[in-house]
């Protein structure tokens, strides 16, 4: 254990994204794996959390410090996002119903598989590196939950993860063991954090299906949660024109858990407004707009959103009850009455970034140009995108976190 602290301390091996700072892995994951998860604009799974702000940042930091290829890199990337997803799948809906945060606690095992493959460990100090992570994980989604406040918790649930994966890598790597048994023991990962575990979720159909590829990739900075009834309020408008000064009432209908996690009608601040659908759907009437320059405290203050806020109700629909807890979509149903008495009404089943409902390739590239320009000039944005596409080619991964240090 001393000879593993001291490989970390004070190391030049790691880039910190955007900033070019130079620190050790454990610290550049973290760094990076929070960044990541800073605006509710990450991937998503309906399973249960955000895999990709833990396991990419945990990639590239024990990338860098191995000088791992692009193709080992990427190849790393899908094996984390499967043990996510399986994991989360086999302890759902328990894990999230107690309180825990699948992005953190899941992720940090997912993240712990991410760096075993880099470091090319064998089976059995990967099944260790994976118990290591199961002891280090921790996190709740209070956040979700607390009608006025959410904090800055949230913000590092991605850190957490690749931070964790990392140690637990380079701790395995070093022959430091775990049980047999970490994940499905009698007091293993999934027995101690779920009372719902099936386990036959991890293994089905491994090898043939990866789960990287049914991930929900966000439109809007805010609760995936809330991205259909964003959708079915936008459709109202597209069909129906009338200024938002006309909205009399607006009902949307979901689940339970979207009724608990979203029915914030006074958040206080921007990480509680992320997780409020009074809010975000005050945003789209008035903005027509749910992105990281609409989230700001100006708007949270704003008189005209405010009042609109108080117009939105989030109602419990009897038919979605049953999606619940095992639904691999999240409906919604919106209902927009104006002053006039007009009352206009839209479902959406699959939101936009479904995997039933994707993102074309250019929306998706213009959502990175429009996160990226924020802090790096034009070419380097043009070429990050050129260089990204070309990361299955590349000799030493360091090719890739170098580019994202060219910073305005």
């Amino acid at each position: 254990m001393v000879d593993f602290v001291r490989e970390l301390s004070g190391k030049d091996e790691c880039t910190v994204l955007v900033s070019g700072d130079r620190t050790t892995a454990v610290e550049a994951a973290f760094a990076n794996g929070s960044m990541a998860h800073a605006f509710e604009l990450d991937d998503t799974h309906f399973a249960g959390g955000h895999p990709g702000c833990g396991i990419i940042p945990a990639a590239l930091a024990i990338g860098e410090r191995e000088k791992a290829t692009g193709k080992g890199l990427l190849t790393s990337i899908v094996i984390g996002y499967d043990v996510h997803i399986r994991i989360a799948k086999a302890v759902r809906p328990g894990l999230f119903l107690r309180g825990f945060c699948t992005s953190s606690t899941i992720g940090s095992i997912a993240c712990a598989a991410v760096v075993s493959k880099i470091l090319g460990l064998d089976q059995e100090k990967t099944a260790h590196a994976l118990g290591i992570a199961k002891d280090l994980t921790c996190g709740t989604i209070n956040h979700q939950w607390d009608p006025l406040r959410g904090g800055d918790c949230v913000r590092i649930e991605g850190g957490s993860a690749a931070r964790n994966g990392v140690m637990s890598g380079l701790l395995a790597d070093k022959g430091f063991k775990s049980e047999s048994t970490s994940i499905e023991g009698e007091a293993g990962f999934c027995r101690t954090f779920s009372d719902t575990v099936n386990l036959s979720e991890i293994t089905d159909r491994l090898g043939k299906r990866f789960y990287i590829t049914e991930v929900l990739i966000k439109p809007y900075a805010c609760c995936s949660q809330m991205n259909s009834a964003i959708d079915a309020v936008t459709k109202i408008m597209e069909n129906h024109e009338f200024g938002s000064e006309e909205v009399e009432e607006v009902k949307i209908y979901t689940n339970e858990i979207g009724v608990k996690t979203t029915s914030k009608y006074e958040p206080q601040d921007l990480t509680a407004a992320q997780f409020s659908m009074p809010f975000s759907i005050a945003l789209r009437l008035i903005k027509r707009s749910n992105f990281i320059e609409d989230y700001t405290e100006e708007n949270l203050k704003s008189q005209e959103v405010l009042g609109m806020m108080k117009k939105v109700k989030v109602l419990l629909a009897p038919n979605y009850k049953k999606m619940f807890p095992y639904f691999s979509v999240l409906p919604v149903k919106a209902e927009i009455t104006l002053r006039n008495g007009a009352t206009y009404e839209k479902e959406v089943v699959h939101s936009k970034g479904t995997p039933q409902n994707p993102m074309s390739k250019e929306e998706i590239l213009q959502k990175f140009r429009s996160l990226a320009s924020t802090v790096m000039p034009d070419a380097t944005v043009r070429k990050g995108i050129e260089i990204i596409g070309k990361a299955e080619t590349f000799d030493d991964v360091s090719d890739l976190t170098k580019m994202f240090t060219q910073v305005i």
